[in-house]
């Protein structure tokens, strides 16, 4: 399997998790030492930090009634680096569809990730989001 579809199904696992109500499980997916820059600008350090983030971010999409709230990535570029890390760059749109089934985008992002391999898979080492055409 390429790099690049390696990556995808990493991006589509863990996506998929915030998607499933899952907050813990995707936290899980950043080491623990992880670096997390939100589009707020918010720096969040080290994988519980990043946890109390997501469970307080999942907590305001069931209390808002943001039904339906997923997730989409596109236009991924991944790059394996000499020191064994891989680079990650993609678009990101969060939407949902509130009861009267009109899809609403929540935010696009881009998403810069520097991912680490683990196991058959990756961690999350530092992820960068910024509002995308800023």
């Amino acid at each position: 399997m390429s790099l690049h579809a390696e990556v995808q199904r990493f991006y589509v696992h863990q996506l998929g998790l915030l998607d499933d109500d899952r907050p813990d499980d995707w936290a899980d997916l950043f080491t623990p030492d992880a670096d997390f820059r939100e589009v707020t600008g918010t720096r969040l350090h080290g994988r519980e930090e990043i946890r109390a983030s997501v469970r307080r971010r999942h907590e305001h999409v069931v209390t808002t009634g943001l039904d339906f709230f997923r997730h989409w990535l596109g236009m991924l570029q991944a790059s394996a680096t000499p020191a064994g890390t891989v680079h990650a760059r993609s678009y990101a749109l969060a939407m949902y569809t509130p009861a009267d089934n009109a899809l609403r985008v929540y935010v696009n992002v881009v998403c810069e990730d520097v991912l680490i391999p683990h196991g058959s898979t990756f961690m999350v080492r530092s992820r960068h989001l910024r509002a995308d055409g800023r």
